[in-house]
This record gives C-alpha cells, structure tokens and sequence, in this order.
C-alpha cells in the first residue's frame, strides 16, 4: 500500500478534543494538545485539526489553540474550522500548519479556493466535504446531500458536481466525511468512497465509520482511497497497534 496514509483527525472546542456520534452527542475527552502529541509519538502519518464550532458561530479560527497543537509537534498538520479569507489562511500557516480544509465557506464563496490555491498552491488546500447519506423510501434510490456548519445546515448542491468544480478551482485534496457513520465504527461507505475516487483527479481522504484494521486494509484495497481518517476509533483504541495491523507493520 504504497503512499496510502492513515490520519488522524481532532475534532475541538476551546482546548478540549471532542467527539460525538453523527456529529451530534459531543463529549470532551481530554486536551486536543495531548492527543496530538500521542498520535505524534504513535507514527500517525498526519493530522487534521477542526474547531467544530467556528463556522458555526461565524468566527476566526481559533489560533491560539492552533499553535499549541502545532508547537514541538512535526506531523503534517491540516487546519479546518472557519476559514474564509487569505489573511486567516496566511496566519494559520504562520503558527506550523502545513495544509488548511475549507468546507462552509467555501460553498458560500467558491473563488477562496481559487485564490489560496494561486497564492500557497494546490498542494496546501483541501476540500472538506460533510455528507449525510440515505435511502429514500419511495424509490429505494440513494440519496446523498451535503451539509456545512459541521453537520448543522443542508445545502442544495449535488456532490458530484461540486467535486468536479472544487478541483477546477484549484483544490489539491478532497476529504470526504461521512455524517451518518460518524463515530459508530459500525463500517465506512465503501460506496460513496468509490463514487468520489473514480471521479476525482486529485488524492481523496475519506473519514466516518470504520471499525477495525482489518476493514482498513480492505478499504485500500478494493477502492483509489489515498488515505483513511481516523478519530473516535484512535481516542479509544491504541492508535500505533493500529496501524501496524492496517499496514501489516512489525
């Protein structure tokens, strides 16, 4: 599984880690600092960091709780949580991150894409998408919408087609989240993986649901996913022994 990743993702309030089920039933688990510097220590391969209520609440990311995330640890670290200007991005990299993910902001405007991937490069924006999934009674078709705000508000735009338009746009990476696994580690969608993978041009990160080693190494296997996110399964399971059995590591 060459160049296959497995991150970790930290979800944030204030200085506290939390996780929920859904995105709903959020819990604090401890300082987000700490578990970073763990999953540093374990040989996670990256990071992705997100205050859950920053968009929400329509403010500026969070840089204090940022640089202590980042300080003394030399994982590549992503920054998601509401971003919406050049000058957040710029201050955000000034403090250690390496790449930022933009979600609400970008559905509201799209051009912030285009202009942080001309000013930093493509290779340091991400694309998050949050999508919440479902079978529609009538005709048993699957229904997949996209929400912002960290689950809290659906949008009308089709998934597929704001694929295409935030790679056209410049975005070097698309982390796709999965609303309805969320925090069950019940099984990810290896559907919905393979709907995005075979469409997308640039590397896709995928994240919701996924229950064991064993279904990561078939995710890689039977699907173009270049890496797996990861969060409640690593907060309550030993992340390094992990992913030694994801990579089949001594």
């Amino acid at each position: 599984m060459k160049n296959k990743r497995i991150i970790s993702k930290l979800e944030f309030k204030g200085p506290n880690l939390i996780k929920g089920v859904n995105y709903d039933g959020l819990r604090s688990l401890g300082l987000t600092k700490d578990f970073a510097n763990k999953y540093f220590q374990e040989g996670i391969d990256e990071l992705i960091i997100q205050d859950i209520v920053a968009s929400l609440y329509k403010r500026e990311p969070s840089y204090n709780e940022i640089k202590k995330i980042t300080k003394n640890n030399f994982l590549p670290i992503t920054v998601a949580g509401g971003i919406s200007n050049l000058e957040q991005i710029k201050k955000i990299f000034d403090i250690g991150a390496d790449k930022i993910a933009i979600n609400t902001s970008a559905t509201i405007n799209p051009k912030i894409i285009e202009k942080a991937a001309k000013k930093y490069g493509s290779q340091s924006v991400v694309t998050s998408i949050e999508v919440f999934s479902f079978e529609e009674e009538v005709n048993n078709k699957k229904i997949r919408e996209l929400w912002i705000k960290n689950g809290k508000e659906k949008t009308n735009l089709d998934l597929l087609e704001w694929v295409k338009k935030v790679q056209d746009l410049g975005s070097g990476e698309i982390l796709i989240n999965s609303i309805d696994k969320d925090g069950l580690c019940e099984g990810a969608d290896l559907d919905l993986i393979n709907e995005i993978t075979e469409l997308s041009k640039v590397p896709v990160i995928y994240s919701g649901g996924i229950k064991n080693a064993k279904e990561a190494n078939y995710i890689f296997s039977k699907s173009k996913v270049d890496a797996l996110c990861i969060s409640t399964l690593f907060h309550y399971n030993y992340a390094k022994e992990l992913k030694q059995k994801i990579f089949n590591e001594k």
